[in-house]
């Protein structure tokens, strides 16, 4: 019997060359040769697992997304219950990190999501999940479920503050972006004790 191999498929290999190369030079910018030839493949390659780059730009989408779920469950899940204002600081900076790192991708989903229908549903899908992941996290550490209106209105509040801290310096605005992780922080605790 052989162990299972640790080495992404050629699928997974094209859909993380494809987040690359959309986060270095946007959708407009690339093609789905740059694409097969970042991920090791030949041209030709491409097609046998995508119909076009808007395709791979779903499920390039898709799975830098799922990075960042993962990363906040993981997060929550290994955090000390006690320590919810470290908990909240934590959370909100791991979420600008990762608007931060995949700002070009996310910008150049998003700007295509309006003509988009494959995009417009993962976003949703996205949103739903997100409420749903809320709700975890306010009963994981303490509180009990919110309403959807409040939860969105909260993830809405985040999204934005980590755009904000992904495309502009908060220094030149006469902020500083450690006291606006921990004012959000202090937001998602009272949300969650609230």
């Amino acid at each position: 019997m052989t162990a299972p191999s640790s080495q992404p498929s050629t699928r997974e290999r094209l859909v993380r060359a494809a987040a690359e190369e959309f986060n270095r030079a946007g959708f407009g910018g690339t093609n789905t040769n740059k694409i097969a030839r970042a991920a090791g493949f030949a041209p030709a390659t491409f097609y046998r697992y995508f119909e076009d780059k808007r395709a791979i730009m779903v499920a390039a989408f898709e799975w830098v997304l799922s990075l960042q779920r993962e990363a906040m469950v993981s997060l929550v899940a290994k955090a000390d219950p006690g320590d919810i204002d470290g908990i909240a600081r934590r959370l909100v900076a791991s979420l600008a990190d990762h608007q931060r790192q995949w700002q070009r991708l996310v910008a150049s989903g998003l700007a295509i999501s309006s003509d988009d229908p494959n995009l417009a549903s993962l976003l949703q899908a996205k949103r739903t999940q997100d409420l749903m992941a809320m709700d975890a996290i306010c009963v994981q550490l303490g509180g009990e479920p919110k309403s959807r209106e409040e939860n969105l209105l909260l993830l809405i509040t985040i999204e934005a503050l980590c755009v904000l801290l992904a495309t502009s310096d908060p220094a030149a605005l006469d902020v500083s972006e450690g006291a606006l992780v921990a004012q959000m922080a202090r937001q998602l605790v009272t949300h969650v004790q609230g």
